[in-house]
């Protein structure tokens, strides 16, 4: 099935629309699979179904110019990517109409946030990847991938290209660089 992905990637990538129509009824329980995992960690904090979630992400590579993958894991990297895009701006919807006192609280992995600590939100998460993308951007997408993308460390490591030990050694730094920022934030 790999292969049928990476197939339909290149003829996606060389202007046939209908390939993404033939990759989405094969990727979707994937997708889907790794909505529902994220969201399931969030309880109600997030009102959102896994599969709308994945219906937003379909919509975005829909209307995407110029698409360019090279196999299903990249593929999947980028819909991490717009995961995080689309639960971030739902974020931010909600707290604008809280009156900014709304919070979407965000269950980590426990050695980011220790459990007795409070859930940073979503955009306390956001706003952290984006300061550390600006001290090392492969540390943030690390993150990234490995939260809302679901990705396996081996998965992670196949979609930038690095080692499994690359990765590891990365969200450790970076686990502990978010904590670091929580524990400022007065938390």
């Amino acid at each position: 099935m790999q292969i049928d992905v990476t197939r339909l990637l290149a003829r996606w990538s060389a202007g046939d629309e209908q390939a993404l129509k033939a990759i989405m009824p094969i990727m979707y329980r994937e997708l889907h699979g790794r909505a529902e995992d994220y969201l399931r960690k969030e309880g109600s904090a997030i009102s959102l179904q896994a599969t709308d979630l994945v219906h937003e992400v379909y919509l975005r590579f829909a209307n995407r110019e110029n698409p360019m993958f090279t196999n299903r894991i990249h593929f999947v990297a980028v819909a991490a990517q717009m995961m995080r895009c689309i639960l971030v701006d739902r974020a931010r919807k909600y707290r604008y109409l809280k009156g900014g006192s709304g919070q979407l609280l965000l269950v980590l992995d426990e050695s980011i946030i220790p459990a007795e600590s409070r859930s940073p939100d979503l955009l306390f998460l956001d706003d952290a990847l984006n300061q550390l993308a600006l001290v090392d951007r492969r540390k943030s997408t690390v993150v990234e991938l490995r939260i809302f993308g679901g990705m396996t460390i081996e998965e992670t490591a196949s979609a930038l290209g690095i080692s499994s030990a690359t990765v590891i050694n990365d969200y450790r730094f970076a686990k502990a660089w978010i904590y670091r920022r929580y524990r400022k934030k007065g938390a």
